[in-house]
């Protein structure tokens, strides 16, 4: 364990000091001579291609110098920090990777430059990263509810523990490498994601046989299928009022329990019957489809596991339970995430602040009806994918987690990178 010496912020590594941000970043701001006959146009990065996930900015609008009434001069390679809310909140900032020289942002980001020899802007990039230091900047911003501003000043005035040179780039480096991999499985999601949506829209339109297609009220299909509406194909479910056992426990998943970029639910609510929410009552099996009638394109769709057999969903939901002779779950809970279902269902909904369709508007649905066999090996592709993206997921999550660790770690010497064992 490293020597650790006691400061009033906290216990830190011997050789580390605590600095004002100001006193070892440059925050200096003045455009260089530009000659407006010879430049008609110039980079200009406004705040939403500012990322909040990735560590560069690489993407600009060019903007006419003419028509550029207000702007902040930035260099490439400088750090851009968003100052306004909820923006700095959020995490919005970046180093600027383009292929200018020069250029100007959005006025509501603060750009700071590293001092040769003294300062590491990816440290910096860091550090503002932790929770910690963000709530603390957040406390000092000023300006009316929800227009509130970081001021450059408090910024720079804000102390900060800062090793050596050396260390800050070695402590930068190993983040990097963590970030890096965790921007590599977000594009390997994505990418297996948009796979996965081509071939919904060939399965669905194309089937498994080779067959020529018909065009149908709901789109092409192969000439063998039928178009049958939802209600066919499932069985009654039933609703229960678990304060009628008052001392059971029970789980009760709401409309927020389930992840509509996962599309699975990732958690629920313990209650005893007599505390159960009102909206408690719709009883769920293993193998049930649960589609979200409020805010239906919002895609709160998920197939219930047996963690969950015989519990609770909100009234919210339509709960769906195939007839397993008739219609396979998973092809059902492949097809209610397709654009085209969406699209459709979205046109049924009601409501200004609060848009919702019924249980019979989800269940008058028509959707395409292959033989059981073919939806069955239909489903099993489909789900193929979906364990490739549950994979890459996961590996995220875990990255995600070492990150925030490792943050945590470095940035107080709890660790020093020369403890650590890199390949």
């Amino acid at each position: 364990m490293a020597r650790l010496k006691e400061l009033e912020t906290g216990a830190l590594p011997i050789g580390w000091e605590v600095k004002r941000i100001e006193e070892v970043y440059d925050f200096t701001n003045k455009p260089k001579h530009i000659d407006l006959e010879s430049v008609k146009q110039i980079p200009f990065i406004p705040m939403s291609l500012i990322p909040d996930d990735s560590l560069f900015v690489k993407n600009y609008e060019l903007r006419n110098i003419v028509d550029l009434s207000s702007g902040t001069y930035i260099e490439n390679g400088d750090l851009l920090i968003a100052k306004i809310t909820p923006s700095f909140e959020n995490g919005k900032q970046a180093i600027v990777d383009f292929n200018h020289e020069y250029g100007y942002a959005t006025t509501e980001v603060i750009p700071i430059k590293e001092q040769e020899n003294i300062s590491n802007k990816y440290y910096l990039y860091y550090y503002l990263l932790k929770s910690d230091i963000r709530s603390l900047l957040a406390g000092k911003m000023e300006g009316s509810t929800g227009r509130q501003r970081l001021s450059k000043s408090t910024l720079g005035e804000t102390s900060i523990p800062f090793p050596a040179i050396s260390e800050q780039n070695a402590i930068a480096a190993v983040l990097t490498k963590i970030q890096s991999a965790i921007e590599m499985q977000k594009k390997v999601i994505q990418t297996t994601a948009e796979l996965k949506k081509a071939l919904m829209q060939k399965l669905f339109a194309e089937g498994l046989k080779g067959e020529p297609q018909k065009e149908t009220d709901i789109g092409l299909m192969p000439k063998n299928w039928e178009v049958r509406d939802i209600r066919d194909l499932i069985l009654d479910t039933e609703t229960r009022n678990p304060e009628k056992e008052p001392a059971k426990q029970i789980k009760y998943i709401d409309v927020s329990s389930v992840s509509n970029k996962a599309f699975c639910v990732i958690g629920c609510q313990d209650f005893i019957g007599k505390d159960a929410p009102g909206r408690a009552r719709k009883v769920v099996n293993t193998s049930d489809v649960i589609f979200a009638t409020v805010r239906p394109t919002l895609k709160r769709v998920a197939k219930i596991s047996q963690e969950y057999d015989n519990e609770y969903c909100s009234t919210a939901f339509c709960v769906l339970r195939a007839d397993n002779t008739k219609l396979d779950f998973e092809f059902l809970y492949q097809y209610l995430l397709t654009d085209s279902f969406m699209k459709e269902i979205g046109s049924l909904q009601s409501g200004a602040s609060y848009p919702a369709v019924r249980d019979d508007d989800v269940m008058r649905m028509k959707i395409p009806h292959p033989d059981i066999d073919e939806q069955r090996a239909i489903s099993i592709m489909l789900k193929r994918v979906d364990n490739k993206i549950d994979f890459a997921m996961k590996k995220n999550k875990v990255l995600q987690d070492l990150f925030k660790s490792m943050l945590h770690h470095l940035m107080t010497g709890q660790i020093r990178v020369g403890d650590l064992k890199l390949a």
